[in-house]
């Protein structure tokens, strides 16, 4: 897939409106103004960047995207190292080999979105969870909003937990199910839809599907205790 560049100098507008955020300095395609545009550290918060098709291996690096719509977009292999993702719009995007590590992507909706290979070491996936390894599994679409249920291996207080996030939502196992009961487990959700005994069934197959990946990750070794060899 190939952009066609502007015949005037590329505009960058808000998610709401039609105010500019960046403006490049001559015509070009959406994926040379955000590359020029991160190039000077614009801050690009809610910007319109839908189906943007950058080249493979493109620099974000602490990119200010919190609120950017970036559905359907081509970002394989990019380095967003320490980019701030918050609330962004990611639907369907591809991010395939991309890095992440330290980026924030609290809040962002990865429905559909693909993270094979993508690097995400100290990625913060939203409230106090902070990614301790790359690993990654998801399965869906399911429930009422054909949601992407995504699993992690986080970083706690308490250690190296598992966690859950499909929309907004993010938690433990415990956390997903009672979540998922609370919508759905009285047959019907909270308009009396009968279809919520499936999207229940969807919700908890998607859980056990991710599960059992989680078991195939590589096992994480313990940190040594005191400063001995």
């Amino acid at each position: 897939m190939t952009e066609t560049s502007t015949a005037v100098p590329y505009k960058i507008t808000h998610r709401w409106s039609d105010r500019v955020v960046y403006q490049a300095t001559k015509a070009t395609t959406a994926a040379n103004a955000l590359l020029e545009a991160v190039a000077a550290k614009a801050d690009l918060r809610e910007a319109m960047l839908p189906n943007v098709v950058l080249p493979y291996g493109a620099r974000l690096d602490g990119a200010r995207l919190d609120g950017a719509i970036l559905v359907g977009a081509r970002l394989d292999g990019a380095s967003l190292d320490g980019a701030s993702l918050d609330g962004a719009r990611l639907d369907g995007a591809r991010l395939d080999g991309a890095r992440l590590d330290g980026a924030s992507l609290d809040g962002a909706s990865l429905d559909g979105a693909s993270l094979d290979g993508a690097s995400l070491v100290g990625a913060r996936l939203g409230g106090d969870f902070v990614a301790a390894t790359s690993d990654i599994a998801y399965a869906g679409p399911v429930g009422a909003g054909r949601r992407t249920v995504y699993a992690f291996r986080a970083k706690t207080s308490k250690g190296t937990v598992i966690v859950f996030r499909c929309g907004c939502f993010i938690g433990t196992e415990r956390d997903y199910l009672a979540r998922i009961k609370s919508r759905y487990g009285k047959g019907g959700d909270s308009d009396g839809n009968p279809s919520a005994s499936r999207w229940l069934a969807e919700c908890k197959a998607a859980l056990a599907a991710c599960q059992a990946m989680a078991k195939t990750w590589p096992k994480v070794k313990a940190a040594k205790k005191g400063g001995g060899k």
